[in-house]
């Protein structure tokens, strides 16, 4: 047995790496490590003997201390137990998963899916000034809301969904932490941009209180990646194979299109911010074909300017969550005032 990486990485992981993989100790392996900002760890695995053997590992430092980067990491492996719990067949442009665990003390956890870089490619590869190339992610969020509408139960439902005391939690934590970001910031940030902010609070509060009732509703109920930005996508290199959705640490229940505030709401530039409407359209094409469902365009539409609303906000949780300094959210909050004004998304307020 050999395993040929950075020795001290692989006896830092929580978890044997050969049980991990569920192989015998025997195995020997090619370990690259993939570099990230975070305690995480995520490891491109190879076997020197099996041809075949090609899987990411996705796991945590041995020992570390609680924290943030190990409940998401956590919370990225139930998302997996509960897909495969569901069985979906096809399983829906997702990796697959290979293997799994959480610690009894939720300190350790480890993910092993499938390697697909022979066959996709990252962001990195793709022109997005190019209205076509935003369509791969757009499809493959479509693909995968309809795979599950309709098909959750009550019962997990009411196990992932938000109810309405989460939701009075949530506007309190908004309030805080917009309370926090009006009084350091007011040299920085417009007076009028200040007031837009604060005259949206109530309107968060009532859409994320209607999805509430939406979500119970169980017509439109699938399950959401709520971190979808270009990033967590892998681009397929043959036009005939399926893009991938990644990173699903967020993940929740919900209304499909506002998983669209972050892909195009927040990350179109400027030049093509005048096509979101055919790129939703584009969205609810492939969203509504193929199964009994009433859902209008007009009604996705809407459900889509109201995720701009929440776009506004955006920065306020860059700068108190983690600490980012105007330079690097006045951008995105200048853009998402500028998006929320031509979207007529004031029509909300009146």
């Amino acid at each position: 047995m050999s395993i040929i990486s950075d020795i001290d990485v692989i006896e830092g992981l929580p978890f044997p790496l050969h049980d991990m993989l569920a192989l015998p100790k025997s195995e020997s392996l090619v370990v690259d490590v993939i570099p990230g900002p975070t305690t995480a760890i995520t490891l491109r695995v190879q076997s020197q003997d099996l041809s075949d053997l090609q899987a990411f590992v996705k796991t945590n430092k041995k020992g570390t201390a609680s924290g943030a980067h190990i409940r998401l990491g956590v919370r990225e492996v139930r998302f997996y137990q509960f897909i495969d719990s569901l069985d979906p067949d096809p399983y829906p442009n997702i990796p697959r998963c290979l293997n799994s665990r959480i610690s009894p003390d939720e300190q350790a956890y480890f993910l092993v899916l499938e390697d697909l870089s022979d066959s996709h490619q990252d962001y990195q590869s793709m022109d997005f000034s190019k209205i076509n190339n935003w369509k791969y992610g757009l499809r493959a969020l479509a693909k995968f809301h309809r795979s599950f509408t309709q098909k959750l139960s009550e019962e997990q439902i009411q196990a992932h969904a938000d109810d309405e005391q989460d939701i009075e939690a949530y506007i309190g934590k908004l309030e805080d932490a917009f309370s926090k970001f009006k009084c350091d910031n007011r040299d920085c940030v417009p007076d009028t941009t200040i007031e837009l902010l604060e005259r949206c609070i109530p309107l968060i509060r009532a859409f994320e209180l209607e999805k509430v009732y939406q979500v119970r509703q169980n017509q439109l109920t699938t399950i959401l990646h709520r971190d979808a930005h270009l990033k967590n996508f892998l681009y397929p290199k043959d036009a005939g194979c399926e893009t991938m959705i990644v990173d699903w640490q967020f993940w929740g229940v919900g209304i499909g299109t506002f998983d669209l505030r972050h892909l195009l709401g927040s990350a179109l530039p400027k030049e093509l911010r005048g096509h979101q409407e055919e790129l939703v359209r584009y969205y609810h094409h492939n969203y509504s074909t193929g199964f009994d469902c009433i859902y209008s365009f007009e009604d996705c539409w809407s459900d889509y300017r109201k995720g701009i609303v929440d776009n506004l906000y955006m920065p306020v949780w860059q700068y108190t969550g983690f600490g980012w300094g105007v330079d690097r959210w006045g951008k995105t909050l200048a853009s998402a005032v500028e998006n929320f004004y031509d979207l007529n998304c004031d029509e909300f307020l009146r």
